[in-house]
C-alpha cells in the first residue's frame, strides 16, 4: 500500500519494530472506524498487527472503508 510505503520511509526500522512491538496484539477499540480518518487508523493498526474493534455509523457505498475491505481484518463490527 501506499501509505504503508510512505511510514516506512519517514520512520527508521528500530522505530517501526519497536512500533509493532508496543501495537501487535493490543486490543483496540475505535469509534468512527467506517469513517475516513477511521479507516486509516484502521489500516495502519492492521499492518502493526493490532486487534481491532469498532462501533460506527453504517458505511456509505463508495467509502473508503468498503474499497480497503479492512472489514476482514477487524475482529468486532
Amino acid at each position: 500500500m501506499i501509505l504503508i510505503d510512505y511510514i516506512k520511509s519517514k520512520i527508521s526500522m528500530e522505530n517501526l519494530v519497536s512500533l509493532k512491538k508496543f501495537w501487535s496484539k493490543k486490543k483496540v477499540f475505535i469509534t468512527g472506524h467506517t469513517g475516513f480518518k477511521g479507516t486509516w487508523l484502521c489500516i495502519i493498526l492492521k499492518y502493526l498487527n493490532s486487534n481491532i474493534h469498532g462501533y460506527s455509523l453504517k458505511p456509505e457505498k463508495n467509502s473508503l472503508f468498503n474499497k480497503s475491505k479492512i472489514i476482514k481484518n477487524l475482529a468486532s463490527n
